[in-house]
């Protein structure tokens, strides 16, 4: 799994290659290049950066990491409404502490018996 080059991106917008040229040379999605730019904007990340911030540090300042678990009884809970989905859930549950969706998955399949949730 190879990490996004953050620092790249903001490298090549400085002097003003487009957003598809960035993706193109650094083989991500244009989608990405847009959201690196517009958290950067968003946080007053600018190239050139100082030189004592890392590429980890730099990754953790636009995209922090929050590990805690989800609120599995939140979820529970939800689900039992009818035409919520799980995957819902986990778009609609932006900024609230989620966990992958594999994740939820399991805890939520392991509340009810089985892998699936049926009991099997």
């Amino acid at each position: 799994m190879t990490m996004t080059n953050y620092r790249e991106i903001l490298r090549l917008y400085s002097p003003g290659l487009n957003k598809a040229q960035i993706a193109q040379s650094i083989g991500c999605s244009r989608t990405t290049v847009i959201q690196v730019l517009n958290v950067s904007k968003e946080k007053g990340g600018s190239y050139p950066l100082p030189e004592d911030i890392s590429d980890r540090k730099l990754s953790e300042m636009l995209f922090p990491s929050d590990r805690s678990k989800p609120d599995y009884e939140y979820v529970h809970k939800k689900l039992q409404k009818n035409g919520v989905t799980l995957n819902l859930l986990l778009c609609r549950k932006k900024g609230r502490n989620d966990a992958s969706e594999s994740q939820a998955r399991r805890v939520h399949a392991g509340r009810l018996g089985g892998r699936y949730g049926d009991g099997h």
